[in-house]
């Protein structure tokens, strides 16, 4: 039980570690710039909501900015229209039932199509 025990602290003290090292902000801005330039669009909006030192750095550079600017307009424009929408009818209030050849009403099945 011990070992398990000082495994999962030995696992915890590496993570604690891991969350704390941001070598990005530890390089001379212009190295970090360069590395900022080789990111695609959803790594550079990734990258700029890590840290507010990420997002200075980005924001500095006039292309980086212009890009990070561009891709979260998109990003936005695609989430409103990937939405599903309903028609108000389908879910309105309880319809009545057509009554069947013989008279009766006769249960139908929906098929909803998202």
């Amino acid at each position: 039980m011990s070992y398990h025990l000082f495994t999962f602290l030995e696992i915890l003290s590496v993570y604690d570690l891991l969350q704390n090292f941001d070598i990005i902000s530890k390089l001379p801005e212009e190295v970090a710039l360069i590395i900022f330039k080789m990111l695609d669009e959803n790594s550079l909006v990734v990258a700029s909501q890590v840290s507010q030192r990420w997002n200075d750095i980005i924001m500095s550079n006039r292309k980086l900015k212009a890009t990070l600017k561009s891709s979260i307009k998109r990003i936005k424009k695609n989430k409103e229209n990937s939405t599903i929408s309903v028609p108000k009818t389908t879910f309105s209030k309880k319809r009545k039932r057509q009554p069947t050849d013989n008279g009766t009403q006769k249960n139908k099945k929906r098929n909803l199509r998202f």
